[in-house]
């Protein structure tokens, strides 16, 4: 079985060289993934001379490298099966007279799922260990990537791991024997007389129950996020069900609208270039699933970041709106790490250049002693908080917040706490009220600073300031450095707009990463299965040659072919976007918002352009260089073939 497989991928090479070349990026990907991940399961860094704060920190970014690369490690295994077994179907669709012989000289039908598991162990064993070793060399940059979207830190400790190397190469060969598997069963499951029928007899059952079955989940996921139920989630989950489920349905539904769809445009193109148009319209209508695999790798790909993109840029806007809510703050002054002396405070506070002001004092190196967990308290002044910060009070009074008893950002009025001090002293507190955190305030606990004990605390030190008349921002920031000689005085909208934008790096960095190695997966996929159907049409193409086609005319055709297809997989992608905007506004409304969903236009256009452009080279090129070797192939045929009369 083994010779038989060796000879079996030696005589397809060109299909499962493409094939190699897809799992071989999955495990470069999954192996640096895991190793990432296995790094920061038991993060190393030193606690010498280090605060509580500084330690929490750390771990924090440890914990956010460890979700984001499983994050990673996932999607690679789930695109890296969903690539595998759509590659397979089309290497085994073109084999299928090939498996045929095999089942009439004797083979039964389990001797075949054996070759096909024998054929993808063996191509994926030696893909994933090319991609496995080579992925210690993308640790580095992939670990510098993690510490400037703050997920990570230069002081944690990023190396290769043999065992998250090996294990990327166990799952790699899992998910692509499971795709080939599932490849297989479809092939298998023809009677013999359908498996040596045309490709496009067969190819032309438009729907199978999986189909049905994947259309019956996208309209249920659909219909929950759109029934009342949905405004129960939030807008993110709401969003994503959407998103999902639109995808699902569209994507289900592609066989039947991708070729009627590229029909039509094909109809439009048709005075342009009338033969090439005609051919390209023909390859549609006569395998349909196989214009829509073509269509699909676009449609999830365009869907899947574009969710994420609006989120992430509709979440922007909706944070730049909490942040317009900031009220009689001309200047922002923030000093960090310094010794919180309750009577510079106060100095400050009743300059004659400030008219009113309201300070947010954060001491993060406060304990919990029950878990020994970091928390962050955050003194206030209650009385006038609210004059320049939005505070919602879920439970509670606010104003009631004095000495020991606090407000929370969790639990409910009346629990009890004990929390210890950085020098050791512990203190039992009392919730009286409980807010929601929001883009100004958030931490554990809310205290009020004139009679809760922070004396000699490292905090970091905020201060929203009202400048008196005649005061401009030169004057403010002299007066505030005779106090706090190192702190950072700005106007109230360039504080806004530097919070907002550094809220957004990390989230903006993840989408563009998620992009980019979608987009990558999505070429490879792309330009696999397109080749795959190319080869498969060698014959054809000899005919058109024979009939009179020219060779620049079969470029156009197939140029024809995947500008059609591919447009409408955008198109369609644009309208499960678009449903996917329509609830997403819905849920801001019901919300209370005014922001209305940020449509990523120049992400979507990028990336189907990007697309688009390298598949209409794809297709020109092989188109061109199959042509030639059909023209010699047709020539030797024809020098080589007796004539009329002639002894052989």
């Amino acid at each position: 079985m083994l010779y038989l497989s060796w000879s079996m991928i030696f005589r397809h090479k060109t299909q499962y060289f493409g094939l190699a070349m897809t799992i071989t990026l999955g495990a470069l990907l999954l192996g640096s993934s895991l190793s990432l991940h296995n790094s920061t399961q038991h993060p190393v860094f030193t606690t010498e001379d280090r605060r509580v704060s500084e330690i929490e920190t750390l771990r924090q970014l440890a914990e956010s490298s460890a979700w984001f690369t499983n994050l990673m490690a996932w999607l690679t295994i789930l695109i890296t099966t969903w690539i595998v077994a759509q590659t397979m179907s089309f290497i085994l669709a073109q084999r299928r007279k090939e498996l045929a012989q095999l089942l009439l000289v004797g083979a039964s039908k389990a001797q075949l799922y054996l070759l096909v598991i024998c054929e993808s162990v063996i191509i994926s064993f030696l893909a994933a260990c090319v991609g496995a070793l080579a992925s210690p060399v993308l640790i580095k940059p992939y670990s510098k990537l993690l510490v400037l979207s703050n997920n990570g830190s230069p002081e944690l400790s990023y190396h290769p791991d043999f065992t998250a190397l090996v294990i990327s190469v166990g799952l790699i060969v899992l998910s692509t024997v499971i795709g080939a598997l599932l490849a297989i069963r479809k092939i298998a499951s023809l009677s013999l007389i359908e498996a040596v029928r045309s490709p496009s007899v067969v190819d032309s059952r438009k729907f199978s129950g999986k189909r049905i079955f994947m259309v019956i989940i996208g309209f249920l996921a659909l219909g929950v996020a759109f029934l009342p139920t949905g405004n129960l989630m939030g807008y993110q989950l709401s969003t994503l069900l959407t998103g999902t489920g639109a995808t699902i349905v569209i994507v289900s539904l592609s066989p039947l609208l991708v070729p009627s769809i590229s029909h039509g445009i094909g109809r439009l193109l048709s005075p342009i270039a009338p033969g090439p148009a005609q051919v390209a319209q023909e390859y549609t209508r006569l395998s349909p699933l196989r214009t829509a695999s073509l269509a699909t790798p676009l449609i999830l790909l365009l869907c899947l970041v574009s969710v994420f993109a609006m989120l992430a840029q509709t979440g922007r806007s909706e944070t730049y709106a909490q942040s317009t809510q900031l009220k009689n703050t001309d200047y922002f002054v923030s000093a960090d790490d310094i010794k919180f002396h309750p009577q510079e405070q106060q100095d400050l506070e009743k300059n004659q250049n400030i008219a009113q002001s309201t300070s947010l004092v954060t001491a993060p190196d406060w304990l919990t002693p029950e878990s020994n967990r970091a928390i962050s308290i955050v003194a206030i002044n209650p009385q006038n908080i609210k004059d320049f910060i939005p505070v919602s009070v879920r439970e509670g009074d606010l104003s009631a917040v004095e000495g020991d008893r606090v407000a929370s950002f969790s639990g409910r009025v009346g629990d009890q706490h004990i929390v210890q001090s950085p020098g050791g002293h512990q203190e039992v507190i009392q919730v009286v009220a409980v807010v929601d955190s929001n883009f100004f305030i958030h931490g554990d606990y809310i205290v009020d600073k004139s009679t809760f004990d922070l004396s000699n605390n490292i905090v970091d030190t905020q201060l929203l300031a009202q400048g008196s008349d005649g005061v401009d921002l030169q004057s403010f920031t002299a007066t505030v450095h005779q106090v706090l000689p190192d702190a950072t005085v700005s106007s109230g909208a360039e504080w806004v707009t530097q919070k907002v934008n550094q809220g957004m790096k990390s989230l903006m960095f993840a989408i563009i990463l998620l992009a980019g190695g979608a987009t990558v997966l999505a070429l490879f996929n792309l330009i696999q299965t397109y080749l795959t159907a190319l080869i498969g049409r060698r014959k054809d193409i000899d005919i058109l040659h024979r009939v009179g086609m020219t060779r620049s005319q079969i470029m156009e055709a197939n140029a024809i072919e995947v500008l059609m297809v591919l447009l409408v997989g955008s198109l369609l992608s644009a309208g499960a976007i678009y449903i996917t905007s329509a609830r997403m506004q819905v849920s801001l409304a019901d919300m209370g918002s005014v922001v209305r969903p940020v449509l990523p236009v120049t992400i979507f256009a990028i990336m189907a352009g990007i697309c688009l452009l390298t598949m209409l080279v794809v297709a020109l090129v092989e188109g061109y260089w199959l042509s030639i070797r059909t023209t010699y192939r047709g020539l030797f045929l024809n020098s080589h073939r007796p004539q009329k009369g002639t002894a052989r």
